[in-house]
């Protein structure tokens, strides 16, 4: 595998992770740089796939939230200034206005 460095990074990391990083590396025959490339690609990618899940599970219940209202006659809100006049009319009437 040919791997084109394009960045360099520093860290600080206690010496027993190192060891392990090391140890890890040589038990798979690959550069400690090689491992930790993996493992934080690795890391990324589930974090990607978390964050897609949390996406899908919020959609699902705003979807519930989305849609048509079932008021019963379709044209009223052409009909609304006549509906509203009425309904004030009818409290005037009633002696509640």
């Amino acid at each position: 595998m040919i791997m084109v460095i394009n960045a360099r990074s520093s860290s600080r990391i206690k010496p027993e992770l190192k060891r392990a990083l090391e140890d890890e590396a040589r038990r798979q025959r690959v550069t400690a740089s090689e491992l930790l490339d993996q493992i934080l690609k690795d890391w990324l990618d589930e974090r990607v796939r978390e964050d897609e899940a949390e996406q899908t599970r919020l959609h699902a219940i705003v979807a519930k939230c989305i849609g048509t209202i079932s008021g019963g006659d379709p044209h009223a809100s052409e009909k609304v200034g006549e509906i509203v006049r009425a309904a004030i009319m009818e409290r005037y009437k009633q002696g509640r206005l």
